[in-house]
């Protein structure tokens, strides 16, 4: 069997899936996989799978933001059919085409007869809008380039057998027309690396690799946390901080640590900077983890704040529930799908800062037992609903459904040229 996974970034998307899928077909020496993608690590590689990268001109950012989009998308889509056209060329010719939709457009045009398994991420509708910031309010400058980037989405789907999508919102924010062919199913996070670091921590083996200033903060009696890649409107992170004084005036004993991964951006917001005023040697602001010390980070916290007015499935809750931290989680229609209130967190108005301040300090009121509870609920259920090692198989299962489906019978390579 050939296969061929595209995407942006290798592995990517398919971290989990690749390895699995090249560990299956290993003692064939017919079998063949490629990967084409546009970024790699230079220190990763997966037995048994040959990596091809593409390169593409980027449109400068004094461009338009909707031009800049469509432009860009432009120059991925060719650059990934003239891989494809190369790989042709060359005589490789896959059985199946596994990739996501940034990538996907034009497979159907160059190999027609290729099972086509495509996984998406959202379609921007007025859906959407109403769960993003200024609850639906959105400039029509904001709209336009979301918009334009459902044209290649499009595309991608009527080009597909089989489309793939994390969770059910994603899938709902597409038009019911293709929604019959779209599967609910999430890649889902490393159980076995998580059931590790959280064992470690129980018995601090891990703590002593930790950077000092790191391991000076879980000396403090109370430790809130809260992480965003971003300093963004979309992780809340201006509503969270007009929330932490509330929650250090009542909890005196309280030191507030705030992950990103540009604290540059997050020092230049105007609500941190004066956060940081008010409140100072009791606010930090820390980047650049490893995931040992993330991990240990969460699980010390006594109160973990997480905010997301984003739809897509939100894996950085989910691995704070691994990591067994007390969730005060945003209100919003992408973590209810997965946190119930009280039972694995507690949840509080996105938008509402006095609310999410009363959250936290009404989680760390509750008894030891109470949140002892609330903690084993979140990460038995992140554990056994998004597990990678529970949730890979069935990709592949579904994936060779999709191709023993397929109706098109074999063709000859020489016939397709």
């Amino acid at each position: 069997m050939r296969i061929l996974f595209m995407d942006t970034y290798f592995p990517g998307f398919f971290r989990f899936l690749v390895p699995y899928v090249a560990n299956q077909l290993k003692n064939d020496e017919k079998n063949e996989i490629i990967f084409l993608s546009e970024h790699k690590r230079r220190d990763y590689s997966i037995s048994g799978v040959r990596h091809v990268s593409i390169r593409y001109p980027k449109v400068p950012s004094t461009y338009p933001i909707a031009e800049q989009i469509t432009l860009n998308a432009v120059h991925q889509i060719e650059a990934f059919a003239h891989a494809m056209q190369q790989l042709k060329k060359n005589g490789f010719y896959p059985d199946i085409i596994i990739a996501t939709e940034p990538c996907s457009a034009e497979i159907i045009n160059i190999f027609p007869h290729a099972c086509r398994v495509v996984y998406f991420d959202l379609y921007y509708n007025s859906l959407v809008d109403d769960i993003l910031i200024s609850k639906g309010k959105l400039a029509s400058a904001q709209k336009k380039p979301m918009h334009l980037r459902n044209a290649f989405q499009l595309s991608s789907m009527l080009g597909c057998h089989c489309a793939i999508v994390p969770s059910r919102l994603q899938k709902e924010s597409f038009p019911p027309l293709f929604q019959d062919k779209m599967s609910v199913l999430p890649m889902g996070i490393d159980a076995e690396f998580f059931n590790v670091k959280h064992s470690e921590v129980q018995r601090e083996d891990s703590l002593s690799a930790l950077r000092p200033e790191l391991a000076a903060l879980l000396e403090c009696p109370e430790l809130i946390t809260y992480s965003s890649r971003n300093p963004n409107e979309y992780a809340g992170f201006s509503t969270v901080c007009q929330a932490i004084p509330r929650i250090l005036a009542a909890r005196p004993k309280s030191v507030a640590v705030l992950v990103t991964q540009n604290v540059q951006l997050a020092m230049e917001h105007p609500d941190c900077a004066k956060l940081m005023k008010i409140a100072h040697g009791r606010v930090h602001l820390l980047g650049q983890f490893t995931w040992n010390e993330y991990c240990v980070l969460l699980q010390k916290s006594a109160a973990h704040i997480y905010m997301s007015a984003r739809p897509p499935l939100p894996t950085s809750l989910i691995e704070a529930m691994c990591c067994g931290a007390l969730l005060i989680a945003s209100d919003t229609r992408p973590v209810r799908d997965i946190v119930d209130h009280k039972v694995h967190g507690l949840l509080a108005d996105f938008f509402n800062p006095v609310a999410i301040g009363d959250a936290v300090i009404n989680a760390l009121e509750l008894s030891p037992k109470e949140k002892a509870k609330i903690q084993k609920n979140a990460r038995t259920f992140a554990m056994q609903n998004y597990s990678a090692q529970k949730l890979i198989p069935l990709h592949y299962k579904k994936i060779l459904e999709c191709y023993e489906a397929m109706e098109t019978e074999p063709i000859d390579a020489k016939k397709q040229l």
